[in-house]
């Protein structure tokens, strides 16, 4: 039998995650950039920041030429986020019947792994015309935004998470 601890640790590491990975879809600020005014680009749209008189007024547009590279962290990203949420429901499902935890370790493999490849395959986006940079190389004038490291947080989670399954399941065996 795991220790509740333990199990309940997990389930708050892949649900944190999960929340993450939700934040980082929903925020259009992978990528910021500044060209007369804050241009952020999310995974299926841009965002203008323009400053008039005393006000801010911010313009979200769906980008008709997202790279493909976006579109699949995009994919990736999503179904890491269903395997993280399948993954968090068998560890809390584990602290009744331990069985689900091997479940959840399965799930959670599934999401780092879908994840992993999102990070890597993101960055071959930078050459979109849009952002002028090249794959894996941004311009001088663009950073990392908020939702990229929303996302690597959530990848950390995972792997945490994953450590700590590994654990409990090891000291079954023994």
């Amino acid at each position: 039998m795991p220790a509740r601890p333990v199990v309940v640790g997990i389930a708050i590491f892949l649900s944190s995650a999960t929340v993450l990975s939700v934040v980082a879809l929903a925020t259009p600020e992978w990528i910021v950039q500044d060209l007369q005014g804050t241009v952020t680009y999310g995974l299926v749209q841009e965002c203008y920041d323009r400053s008039f008189v005393n006000t801010d007024v911010t313009t979200c547009v769906h980008n008709a030429d997202t790279p493909p590279e976006w579109y699949t962290t995009l994919v990736f990203v999503i179904l890491g986020t269903i395997s993280l949420a399948l993954s968090t429901f068998y560890a809390l499902k584990s602290i009744a019947k331990p069985d689900y935890l091997k479940q959840s370790k399965v799930g959670g493999l599934a999401a780092s792994v879908l994840f992993s490849f999102a990070t890597l395959i993101f960055p071959g986006g930078f050459d979109a015309q849009t952002i002028g940079g090249s794959p894996y190389r941004l311009p001088e004038n663009a950073g990392i935004g908020f939702s990229y490291v929303v996302f690597v947080v959530a990848l950390i989670f995972i792997f945490i998470a994953e450590l700590l399954t590994l654990k409990v399941l090891f000291e079954d065996i023994h």
